[in-house]
């Protein structure tokens, strides 16, 4: 198996840009699909106008971001909301009570 040189499509040395194995897979997959009328119906059908974005992922994306978002400002105003208005003893007894589980 030989290794192939860093790809680089403006090279002027074919080995940096052509994948002997690539273009071998290829063909082995166009021949043993030579009959396979479906596959080629689809492919010849196929136009890259076509396709479109699931829009529903990038909906579902942004919910989750706002959400994230909405959690992590209320835990920073809870932090700095109990570091401003508990006394340091307080906070002293919190931090040791929360620690005991990993002693």
């Amino acid at each position: 198996m030989q290794t192939m040189a860093k790809y680089d499509p403006k090279s002027l040395h074919a080995e940096e840009f052509i994948n002997d194995e690539e273009i071998r897979a290829t063909l082995q997959y166009a021949e043993e699909n030579k009959n396979n009328a479906e596959l080629i119906d689809a492919i010849r059908h196929f136009h890259y106008d076509d396709v479109t974005e699931d829009l529903s992922m990038q909906v579902r994306s942004r919910e989750m971001t706002r959400e994230y978002t909405e959690k992590l400002v209320m835990k920073i105003t809870r932090r700095y909301l109990w570091k401003l208005f508990m006394p340091i003893s307080l906070r002293h007894i919190r931090t040791v009570v929360r620690s005991v589980p990993y002693l």
